[in-house]
């Protein structure tokens, strides 16, 4: 700013027809430019400032004495950008012919040994570069180009999840091999287990589990983190096929963790079920161990359930959505009690649980929060836990599960049974029994009666939940659907008009809407829900037709 105003002030030193003009007065005009030029850098200084960048490749370089200067934020795609000539060797030593992401070893370093090394390191490429004639980051001397509280950056890191599609790509990949004279898949490649006899890591067919069961997100013991595992085992894997001319995947930051990078992964959408011996079918209840043991039924009891295990498979990323501790039975950890095992969560609370992901119900709660369900749905009131019906999932008889004790296989057969009887296409209501149209003359007065397409909707509703595997399992009845609109009344084909329990006066004392509200509430909060473009939630005139004065 400043060289502006001096620059401004000589330019009209020399300037003869204007030189009369701005003598004497030029200190004024300097003066009234600086106020004017200020708050418009400022206001663009703060608006950059206030944007920020959104990168995905941002370290920390932490060292353990906080109190002396703020942690440096590294910028590690950019810093390979501007050495495309350089390996990961120029920052990453190699141990056994693999990259040790870990800064040329400065972890193990003492605070002051691993401060002077950073900055002689660090600046003495910046200087290197800078002298031949290269752009290159801050030198010794300019500490607050580094160590800042604020950088300005903004994370738009996002987890990278190793589904169905990439683990089966990574099992049958030919370029990836795990002793091939005796393994006929790859697992071995990337699965381990600590065994203690050894002291080292082996694999063990049959016993692969999820990498973070054991590899936390921090550090624990001699136990690498999730993060240092993946990044040491996945791009040292990828680099080595990358060194052969292999396709292969990425090995910078954006390639996995931006929102650009994870849409150019091909994903497979018909992925072969996983081979690991688990069950097609589960019998699941908390007493039957006991009760063998016993060898007779509890007096009082719950149905077993019948877990479609392939069904489960088939509308998950991976095991790890269920099985998010261990490989193990549900009830090896959560026990009906709770023990300090499973956080002190017991199995009931585990499996009924509304606010988690991991259990049955807050599962099935977050699908119906999808578009094809949550036009119906998201106009339902929620049941307390007590009104639901337990026998829609807790359905198979106890004398099926005579005689006691049961082995496993007959556990099985038991639930692949009841699994095999339920039905795999939803019912529907005959057209027939579905009103073609239905006309709705609230606001005659002022518009045209509204002619609502009843069974085109219905067959629409149909239509979108007919591969939906959970739909066909909980509509239990051909009027199911019909809930969707006819929320608070009896499962009928001749429910009660809308009118019955919305007002024409408005909102009601309990809280209901008047009969417009609800209208307009069901209706355009479907459209919104459910993505209908067409006709459009806000466009009045596609159902509503505006009455002449002369048919008033």
């Amino acid at each position: 700013m400043v060289p502006l105003l001096i620059w401004f002030s000589s330019w009209t030193e020399g300037k003869g027809m204007l030189n009369g003009f701005f003598r004497g007065r030029r200190k004024y005009y300097v003066v009234a430019a600086f106020f004017l030029l200020v708050p418009v850098v400022l206001a663009a200084a703060v608006s950059n400032s206030a944007s920020g960048e959104s990168r995905v490749d941002m370290l920390e370089i932490e060292l353990p004495d906080r109190t002396k200067m703020p942690a440096v934020t590294f910028l590690h795609d950019q810093h390979t950008g501007a050495m495309p000539d350089q390996g990961c060797e120029t920052c990453h030593p190699q141990e056994n012919g693999k990259y040790v992401f870990d800064y040329k070893k400065a972890g193990t370093l003492a605070y002051e040994a691993a401060t002077a090394f950073y900055h002689d390191d660090c600046a003495g490429c910046h200087r290197k570069m800078a002298s031949g004639g290269k752009e290159a980051g801050p030198r010794i001397g300019q500490c607050r180009e580094c160590h800042v509280e604020e950088t300005g950056f903004e994370s738009a890191w996002k987890p990278i999840e190793f589904d169905r599609s990439l683990h089966f790509r990574h099992v049958n990949a030919e370029a990836i091999t795990f002793k091939p004279e005796q393994y006929d898949q790859n697992c071995g490649a990337c699965h381990h287990v600590y065994d203690e006899k050894l002291e080292k890591t082996v694999y063990r067919k049959g016993e692969e589990g999820s990498c973070r069961y054991c590899h936390l997100e921090q550090k624990k013991e001699n136990t690498r983190s999730y993060r240092e595992a993946a990044h040491d085992s996945c791009v040292n894997c990828h680099k080595g096929l990358s060194a052969r001319g292999t396709k292969t995947g990425p090995v910078d930051c954006a390639g996995c963790h931006s929102a650009k990078g994870q849409a150019k992964i091909d994903t497979l959408k018909d992925v072969p079920r996983l081979k690991t011996k688990q069950p097609d079918a589960v019998l699941m209840a908390a007493w039957l161990d006991e009760a063998e043991k016993q060898d007779k039924l509890p007096d009082q009891l719950t149905f077993p359930v019948a877990f479609n295990h392939v069904g489960h498979e088939a509308a998950v990323g991976s095991c790890r959505q269920c099985h998010h501790a261990s490989m193990d039975r549900c009830d090896k950890c959560h026990t009906s009690r709770g023990d300090k095992e499973g956080g002190f969560v017991s199995l009931e609370t585990a499996m009924h649980s509304e606010k988690s992901a991991i259990g049955c119900i807050g599962c099935h709660e977050q699908v119906k929060e999808k578009a094809d369900c949550a036009g119906c749905h998201d106009q339902m009131a929620d049941k307390p836990f007590a009104d639901r019906d337990c026998r829609q999932c807790h359905a198979v008889p106890p004398e099926t599960l005579k005689p006691l004790p049961l082995d496993a296989e007959t556990r099985r057969e038991i639930a692949r049974t009841v699994v095999a009887e339920r039905r795999e296409t939803p019912e529907r209501v005959p057209d027939e029994k579905i009103p073609e149209k239905v006309k709705i003359d609230i606001m005659v007065d002022e518009y045209q009666a509204a002619e609502f397409p009843h069974r085109k909707i219905v067959h629409a509703l149909a239509e979108r939940t007919k591969e939906n595997d959970l739909a066909t399992a909980f509509h239990q009845k051909p009027e199911t659907l019909c809930m969707g609109c006819h929320h608070n009344s009896p499962a009928s084909l001749n429910p009660p008009r809308c009118a019955s329990c919305h007002k024409v006066a408005g909102p009601q004392a309990d809280g209901r809407p008047g009969l417009l509200g609800a209208y307009h509430g069901q209706c355009i909060g479907c459209h919104t829900k459910m993505n209908i473009e067409k006709p459009a939630a806000t466009d009045c005139a596609a159902c509503h037709k505006k009455r002449s004065v002369e048919t008033r």
